[in-house]
């Protein structure tokens, strides 16, 4: 086998060999000169070559690595919802069947002493999994303090009390006093 090879490379080589016997030393030197030359060339292309390719393959890396980074913080925060989620849900099973959210803002506005005008029940918007119970209250000629201590301990009530709006204007007849609409909401499973 490698006698085959050497053969197939002496009939290449004896012909350059005996061109080369032929030329002059000055002729030579340039021809060698020459043919150094187009190696560095030619090596200085393939290092450039494979030099942007790793640079390619080191911003595709790169990137991937920033991408993996976005789907782990993406699913982190995916995590933290799913257990709000679980939160909520939990909230909303606990609820005793005959809660009634009137009832139960009305015992909060009087542990707050705060006088509830007016109320006004309505079933909120569709959803797909539980059935929203709002209601719209009125108060007037109430104090910032006593009403921030009302709101939260809407929020921070054991039962699952959300404030979806909340309207806080002067009152009229005493401007110290503020004149509130909010529509409180809670949920119960369908």
């Amino acid at each position: 086998m490698m006698d085959v090879i050497k053969n197939k490379l002496h009939v290449v080589i004896e012909p350059i060999q005996t061109e080369l016997n032929r030329l002059s030393t000055r002729e030579r030197m340039i021809v060698y000169g020459s043919a150094i030359a187009l190696a560095f060339v030619l090596a200085f292309i393939i290092l450039i070559w494979v030099g942007s390719s790793a640079s390619s393959y080191q911003r595709k890396i790169r990137k991937s690595q920033q991408n993996i980074q976005k789907i782990h913080e993406i699913g982190a925060r995916y995590q933290q919802i799913e257990k709000q989620v679980s939160q909520l849900d939990r909230m909303i099973l606990q609820a005793p069947s005959n809660f009634q959210l009137a009832t139960e803002l009305e015992k909060l506005a009087n542990a707050n002493q705060i006088q509830i005008d007016s109320f006004k029940e309505k079933a909120g918007p569709q959803h797909e999994f539980y059935e929203e119970t709002q209601v719209i209250l009125s108060i007037k000629d109430v104090d910032i303090r006593s009403l921030i201590d009302f709101l939260q301990s809407i929020e921070n009530s054991g039962r699952f009390m959300l404030i979806t709006n909340l309207n806080i204007k002067p009152a009229f007849k005493d401007p110290t006093k503020l004149s509130v609409q909010a529509v409180i909401s809670t949920f119960s499973p369908l």
